[in-house]
Formats: structure tokens, C-alpha cells, sequence
């Protein structure tokens, strides 16, 4: 098998000695707090060293998630975590927020970081920034294309992760606010509401205007990918699952460790393992192949479903009313059990769910249930829950081998050696033997004895005796056994921890103090607009001549930033680095900054920090600046202000030099597909793009989608309503004029931007502004 690590979720202890005992490398779990999964049943600082220990005892890695955005005032509690956690020993960290990134290597001397997919890295600019940083690891980001991950490998040292296995988010990784500008429960925090499992209609539906699951994405399954990914660098193999059942994670590390073992043969049945995976969860057909190939993939969303749908099984042939139920017979491929999970469909429609309780038998391949559900004939049968096939997959124990020599000689303490893998650890039994005057202990006796595991995690290969006629009761070697199977125990976990060097500093909380010695210069009010924003922003330019003018077109090209340069000569300006941004892209800016050496940067992805050592750098909205931690640290990388998260109220910084998105239509998601695609069923070479595309909820908010091109074409789903704080944030402003009309383009440009201006019924303060007075 390859060396690449199967890294396995573990939402809770049962999943953690689930995917331990089907073979993986590696769990990722999280504590109580600070991690993406906060309704995970997850684990606790009271017991977090038992479960590493367990998982350290079968040389399986435990990587913690604190990869949530963190306020000033939460970090001491963070720290208090993360410190219960380096004294469990804990193999790694996943982080998203500079400030904890920074703080952690503080206070922590030694720690392993690796950055959270949530930190968005996905290309080799932003991969040399987190080696840079001190990480050891990047997990991608899913939009990470396959030319992007073997130019990282090949210039970095990095260990690289990478999704291969379930649910798949359909925004760019850490740069979704949906669920936290319309209900403030943040996904960033671990709050995430799912608003991309919701139904939408979208105005330009060629079909008809039905509801539809138009930001639903089709689980990943990478299986046939998995030598491509290995030969591109990666090292390791994430699945996705925190929230999932115990006998999906069994099904999945049993299909990926089976997949490893047979890339060097014919022995792996592709179609079997994918049936078995898309029984245990999938939302219909698999993505194969993510965002790897080149260009805008098609077939990311499938608009028909947003949650499990198994496997067809069967289909209803008859129905009828049974007292206050219904009688359904069943004709079905697949022998049903009680506990099995069904779903019903009408014409690929999701009808229903239900667990078999009672069921018959009546003939070949057909059985009845009952329900209080209304269902007809015809109606196709999903198997979404196997209850035998899980059950068993749950119950596989994973016992570690070893072999002992045991040494019973008279006049001698009772002792052995024992070997396991490359662990040898002796013991000797506080006892000095004495000869048999009758009937001496034998060689079996003593094997037989010593072989009795229990509920240990061991079994035995090999048991050598030497004896001499000596007797040793039998509580004397139950004892014996006991006590030498537990010090072998902790030999090999002290074994497998030798390499985590993490340690606690002494009186670190004194380092809390850090945001105190921030750089206060408060930034200039900075306007970002495109292309079509520049004939009338011409107009009023005078009235700029102290602010940052960035330009953030829609189709990124160095022509668009020379012209730009020509018509304002003399002021502040720069340009607005977008999240993504492939192999491609990136020698298209590279080309636009070498040519506008005095460009300010707004960065919206850790990518954009490398033009610090050559621009003025600006932390955009995309880079979640949510603590004065993250202010500081981003500070001594080289930037000179940021532009505070859109999830933080600006009167819980300390620092000035912060700027406040103050006006516009905030993007709430960013996309490396295509929509159009999806509500068109239509392709690149038949491509179906016409400005206004509008995406509506069940509530009829509105919600906008801009498209902007580089070497491809990107998108964003943008706020239903219009931020509009101008007259009441004190800090810099962020104003992005970008989807304006000529009218409100017009009252803003010809305002006072300290004044409150009245532009749209539909604007909002929301809660992120609502304190900022």
C-alpha cells in the first residue's frame, strides 16, 4: 500500500473506535467548543486524553479541529482548550483564524499546525504563505485543481490533505456567510443553518420556475482518482463525516483502505465499493472527479435532492389500508429487515422516509410494511439504511498482535518479554517462584493462562515457556498477565508519541496582552467599484483624492487596470484579489502587479498576503478578520489595515486601523461552478450566461448572482438586501459600489460619505452593523 494516510471523522468515541478498527491512519475530531461541527456530539477536555490514548495505542494519528473564527474575549478559553489538549498529546491542530494560528505557536512551543480547509488555501502562492506561517499541512480547499496541487508538491515541503469522500459544500471554503447574515448563526463559528440545502428558483430556469435544490452539491467520491492525487503530492486522504453515523464511517475507511491496498492489482471492484458507499450516503449520483480538470466542472449540483437517497431497490406494487395504516407490498431486489431505512420517490420526487418495523415475507423478492405514510403504487423504493451490513461493519474489533517469551524458573521471579511490531518491553512479576512438590505448572497451563485477553486490545501470535517444575497459581498468572499486557500497553503509546513535541509555555495567558501593542494609523476610506462604475465615479473623483479606489472588474485583464491607471493618475489605487484563483489566474495578476508597482492589494484569500513584500497589502473581507489576534498578526506579516469579517460588530475591536464594509451588496458565497449549468443543463460550449441571474428562496427573498472571469469564469450569490451604515461607522469604510444603479450610484458619489444616505427600501443595517454607532 501507498504511504498516504487515510484520515477518517470522528464526531464521536464510537466513530473514532469505528474507523480505528477498520483501519484508519488517522481521526479528526473536535472538543466542546471551537470547532466547525459544534453539533457533533464531539468530545470533552475531561476525556479527550483517554480517547487519544486509545487511538495512539494502534499508532493512529488525532488531529483536533479549532478551525472557527474566535473573538478577543473567547481566546483565553481557547487557549485553556487547546493547552488540555497538548497535554492529552494530541498529534495536530487544524486552524482557521490567524489569530489562533499565532497564538498557538505562542503559547504552545512545538505545536503541529495544519490549515483548516476553512483557511481556503488552493493554490502555490497561498501554500508558501501557510509554510511561511509554520504549518505543516494545508488541506485544500475542494475547488483545488489538479495542476494547482502538483505545483504546491513541487515547491513546498508541505504535507497536503485533500477531500476524497462525502458531502461537499457548494462555497468556496470559508467564505460562506448565508447562514450568518440571515440568521447569525455562522458557519465560520460552527453554526452553519444549511441554507444551500434549501429550495430555490431561479428567474432564468429554461424549464419552468419550480423550486428546486439549486445550491444542493453532489457528494464527492473519489475512488477511481485516487492515483492521480497520489502521484499530484497528496498525502493524505480526508472524509468527511463528522456529523454522520458510525457505519458510514466503517463503510467509507473500509472502501478507501481496500481502494489503497489494490492500486497495484486488479483485485478492487470499483462499482461494488461505490454501490456499498452510495448505500451508507450520497445525494444521488457521486462527483468523481471535484473540481480537479481544468475549467468549470459540470454536474457539482444535483438540483433534484439535498439529502441521502441510497440505492433503488425496488418499487411499490400495491397499497391498502390496514385500521389507521397502510399495507404496502414491496417488490424489491434486496431482502428487507426490520431497521432498515427506506425512502419513497414519484418520478424522482422524495415522497417520504421510514424504518421497516414489522415486515413479511409473501413471496419472491416481495414483502409488505406498514405506514401511516400515503403511498401508491409505482412508487420507486430506496434502501438509505442496511441494517444487517451496517450492524456487522459496526461490531469489527481490532485486536494489536504480539508474541511473548515467558520465563517461570524456580528461585526466580516470574517474567517475560514481549514483542509487538517494533515495541519490546519486559516485565517481571513481583514473585519468586517456588518448586512444585506435587503437580508442577505446565508449559500449556502457563500458555493458556497468559492467553486469556479478555477485553484487551491484544491478541496473542506467539507464546513461548521455559519452566523448570515449578507451580504458579493461577491468580498469581492472571495477575501476571494483567500487569504485563497493561506496561506493554503504555510502551507502545509512549512509543507512538515520541515524535509530538508540543509543549505548554509557562504562564503564557501573559501573552494575551500582545493586542495591545497595536498599530492604530487608520486607513482611508476605500471605494471599490468595476468597470461600468468608473464613467460616473470619474465624474466625482475630486472628492476621492484621500481615499483607496480599488477596482474589482468583471473580467480581470491587465488592459482594464492600465486604462484604469491613465484615468485616475495621481490618486491611490489598486486592485481587489478575488478568493480563488488557479494556476492560470495567478500569472494573470502577476502580469497586472508587475506592471503597477504602486497598486494597493485587497486580499481576500491567503494567497493575496504574498504581495505584501511588494505592495501595500489590505485584508479583505474574505480573509474573516474577526479579533485584534488576527489584526496583529496580519500586521506583522506585512499588511497595513484590514477590512473587519462581515459576522463582527466593529465594537469588539480594539484596533483602529480597521476598515468597516460600511455600503453594498455583501457576496454570501463564491462558487467555482457554474449556475448557469445547473438550472440550464448546459455546458461551456453551449453556454447560457445573461446578466440578472436571480436565485429565490421559499420567502421570496431575492438573492443576486455576479459572474467575474479571469482564465475561467467565477460567481457569487450576493445579500438579498443593501448593507447601508454610511454616517454611522467611525472606522475607515469599505464601500463597494459595485451592484448599484445609476441612481444610487449617483446619491453616493454625490454625497457626504459621513452622512447617512437613504438609497433602497430594502437596505439593512443587520446584525454585524447594528452596534456601530
Amino acid at each position: 500500500m501507498p504511504s498516504v494516510e487515510i484520515l477518517a471523522p470522528a464526531g464521536n468515541p464510537d466513530a473514532l473506535k469505528t474507523a480505528i478498527n477498520h483501519g484508519a491512519n488517522a481521526v479528526y475530531l473536535g472538543l466542546q467548543d471551537f470547532n466547525a461541527r459544534i453539533s457533533a456530539d464531539n468530545f470533552t477536555t475531561e476525556n479527550i486524553r483517554e480517547y487519544v490514548e486509545y487511538a495512539h495505542l494502534f499508532g493512529v494519528k488525532v488531529y483536533l479541529t479549532v478551525n472557527t473564527l474566535v473573538n478577543d474575549d473567547e481566546m483565553p478559553k481557547l487557549l485553556k482548550t487547546v493547552e488540555s489538549a497538548v497535554k492529552a498529546k494530541v498529534d495536530a491542530y487544524l486552524v482557521q483564524d490567524f489569530g489562533v494560528a499565532y497564538m498557538l505557536k505562542q503559547c504552545f512551543p512545538n505545536i503541529n499546525l495544519h490549515a483548516s480547509t476553512q483557511m481556503g488555501v488552493h493554490n502555490l502562492k497561498g501554500a508558501l504563505v501557510a509554510q511561511n506561517l509554520g504549518f505543516t499541512r494545508i488541506v485544500l480547499s475542494r475547488e483545488a485543481k489538479l495542476e494547482d496541487i502538483i505545483e504546491i508538491k513541487k515547491n513546498t515541503n508541505l504535507e497536503i490533505e485533500y477531500f476524497v469522500q462525502g458531502a461537499l459544500c457548494i462555497a468556496f471554503s470559508g467564505n460562506c456567510y448565508f447562514s450568518g447574515m440571515m440568521q447569525d448563526e455562522s458557519g465560520n463559528r460552527g453554526r452553519c443553518k444549511q441554507y444551500c440545502r434549501m429550495k430555490y428558483t431561479a428567474n432564468q430556469n429554461t424549464e419552468n420556475n419550480t423550486e428546486k435544490y439549486l445550491l444542493s452539491a453532489r457528494d464527492l467520491c473519489l475512488l477511481s482518482n485516487l492515483k492521480t492525487l497520489i502521484d499530484a503530492g497528496v498525502t493524505s486522504f480526508k472524509i468527511e463525516g463528522r456529523l454522520r453515523r458510525s457505519g458510514y464511517v466503517a463503510q467509507a475507511v473500509d472502501s478507501y483502505v481496500s481502494a489503497l491496498k489494490a492500486l497495484n492489482n486488479k483485485g478492487f471492484n470499483l462499482e461494488a465499493e461505490t454501490f456499498k458507499l452510495k448505500k451508507v450516503f450520497s445525494r444521488g449520483d457521486f462527483n468523481k472527479n471535484a473540481y480537479l480538470t481544468p475549467n468549470v466542472p459540470d454536474d457539482i449540483v444535483n438540483k433534484n435532492t439535498q439529502n441521502h437517497l441510497g440505492i433503488e431497490i425496488g418499487e411499490v406494487v400495491k397499497v391498502e389500508r390496514f385500521k389507521d395504516l397502510q399495507k404496502v407490498w414491496i417488490k424489491s431486489s434486496h431482502k428487507l429487515f426490520e431497521g432498515d431505512g427506506l425512502k419513497f420517490l414519484d418520478g424522482g420526487v422524495q415522497i417520504c422516509s421510514l424504518g421497516v418495523g414489522n415486515v413479511e415475507a409473501v413471496g419472491k423478492d416481495i414483502y409488505i410494511i406498514y405506514t401511516k405514510h400515503k403511498l401508491k403504487s409505482g412508487f420507486k423504493v430506496n434502501l438509505i439504511l442496511d441494517n444487517a451490513v451496517e450492524s456487522a461493519l459496526v461490531l469489527k474489533e481490532r485486536k494489536i498482535p504480539f508474541s511473548v517469551k515467558i520465563s517461570a524458573m524456580k528461585d526466580k521471579k516470574l517474567q517475560c518479554v514481549m514483542q509487538s511490531g517494533d515495541v519490546t518491553e519486559s516485565f517481571v512479576f513481583d514473585a519468586v517462584l517456588e518448586g512444585a512438590k506435587n503437580c508442577p505448572t505446565s508449559e500449556e497451563e502457563i500458555k493458556t493462562q497468559f492467553s486469556k485477553l479478555g477485553d484487551t486490545h491484544f491478541e496473542l501470535n506467539e507464546c513461548k515457556v521455559e519452566t523448570n517444575g515449578v507451580f504458579v497459581p493461577k491468580s498469581v498468572l492472571n495477575n501476571f498477565r494483567r500487569e504485563a499486557v497493561k506496561k506493554l500497553q503504555n510502551t507502545i503509546v509512549a512509543h507512538n508519541e515520541q515524535n509530538i513535541k508540543a509543549k505548554v509555555k509557562t504562564n503564557y495567558e501573559n501573552l494575551l496582552h500582545i493586542i495591545d501593542e497595536q498599530n492604530n494609523n487608520k486607513l482611508p476610506d476605500i471605494i471599490v467599484c468595476n468597470e461600468d462604475n468608473l464613467k460616473t465615479l470619474s465624474k466625482f473623483k475630486e472628492k476621492f483624492k484621500n481615499n483607496i479606489i480599488i477596482l474589482s472588474p468583471t473580467n480581470y485583464n491587465l488592459k482594464i487596470f492600465d486604462d484604469f491607471e491613465k484615468e485616475f493618475k495621481g490618486y491611490k489605487l489598486g486592485i481587489n484579489l478575488p478568493i480563488i484563483a488557479n494556476y492560470k489566474d495567478l500569472k494573470v495578476f502577476d502580469q497586472i502587479l508587475d506592471n503597477h508597482k504602486e497598486f494597493y492589494v485587497i486580499a481576500n484569500n491567503i494567497w493575496g498576503i504574498a504581495f505584501a513584500k511588494t505592495h501595500k497589502v489590505i485584508a479583505g473581507i474574505g480573509m474573516n478578520v474577526f479579533s485584534d489576534y488576527s489584526i496583529f498578526h496580519l500586521n506583522k506579516l506585512g499588511l497595513i489595515g484590514e477590512v473587519l469579517s462581515i459576522e463582527q460588530q466593529v465594537n469588539n475591536i480594539k484596533a483602529n486601523n480597521v476598515s468597516v464594509y460600511s455600503l453594498g451588496f455583501v457576496p454570501l458565497m463564491t462558487f467555482a461552478h457554474c449556475p448557469y449549468k445547473t438550472i440550464n443543463n448546459s455546458n461551456c460550449k453551449n453556454c447560457t450566461f445573461k446578466k440578472g441571474l436571480v436565485f429565490s428562496d421559499v420567502s421570496k427573498n431575492n438573492f443576486p448572482i455576479r459572474r467575474y472571469t479571469i482564465s475561467q469564469c467565477y460567481f457569487e450569490l450576493l445579500h438579498t438586501k443593501l448593507i447601508n451604515c454610511l454616517g454611522e461607522v467611525k472606522n475607515s469604510k469599505y464601500i463597494d459600489l459595485r451592484e448599484l444603479d445609476e441612481k444610487q450610484l449617483a446619491s453616493v458619489l454625490s454625497s457626504d460619505l459621513n452622512t447617512k444616505i437613504k438609497l433602497a427600501k430594502n437596505e439593512t443595517l443587520g446584525k454585524i452593523f447594528a452596534s456601530v454607532k
